[in-house]
């Protein structure tokens, strides 16, 4: 089934949108732990052409310049000849000069992984961009409409502390080097909360679609 934006919605001129795509981005944010990845999900489930920015990251991070870099600047977060994730996002909130030599390197990849995940669609009327840092990137002026997905930043950490396994020391420096969930709450488009259940999560999901998009 096809989803676009509705009428009402103003588009962006292609020019003006992010990598020059031909038709709209919808792009999904939230903070850490706010449920996006399960929005996300159930976005696929129904049909939705759908980038994940992480996913892009991730394939990123598999080409040998990125790997090389890695062992020449931080060897020691490598375990048997695989990047330990966890030890390289501490070294990159624990220090600014650091996580701006890792973002700007794989940033710049990431357009050419994006078109090679767009190109595998069949001329869709709308993508959507699951990107966490859609703020932080100043990234809306290039996509023409944002949903976020919000979680009280209590939530948040307690969603941290269990899934990542965290102290809330740790926690909270990640949440730090992300726009604060209750701005983002207020320069949103489109606000789907996530309070209690998956269910309750899915019907907040629908109701948007019917509230913004049209078949």
């Amino acid at each position: 089934m096809t989803y676009k934006l509705k009428s009402s919605i103003q588009l962006l001129d292609p020019e003006n949108r992010m990598h020059d795509l031909n038709c709209p981005i919808l792009g999904l944010t939230g903070g850490i732990a706010t449920g996006k990845s399960t929005v996300a999900k159930i976005f696929v489930d129904k049909g939705f052409s759908l980038i994940s920015a992480d996913n892009l990251v991730k394939k990123v991070y598999q080409k040998k310049q990125i790997i090389n870099f890695i062992k020449e600047n931080w060897p020691d977060v490598f375990e048997n000849n695989e990047i330990n994730f966890k030890l390289l996002r501490t070294i990159a909130f624990s220090n600014i000069k650091n996580r701006t030599k890792i973002e700007e390197l794989i940033y710049s990849h990431l357009k050419d992984q994006f078109l090679k995940e767009f190109n595998t669609f069949k001329n869709p009327e709308l993508v959507v961009y699951d990107v966490p840092l859609l703020f932080e990137k100043n990234l809306t002026k290039l996509i023409d409409f944002n949903v976020v997905v919000y979680s009280s930043v209590r939530k948040q950490i307690e969603r941290l502390i269990i899934r990542d396994g965290v102290t809330e020391a740790e926690a909270s420096l990640a949440l730090s080097n992300q726009i604060d969930i209750d701005k983002k709450k207020d320069m949103c488009d489109y606000l789907i909360p996530n309070i209690d259940t998956l269910e309750e999560l899915t019907k907040e999901v629908e109701l948007f679609i019917d509230d913004s998009l049209t078949k």
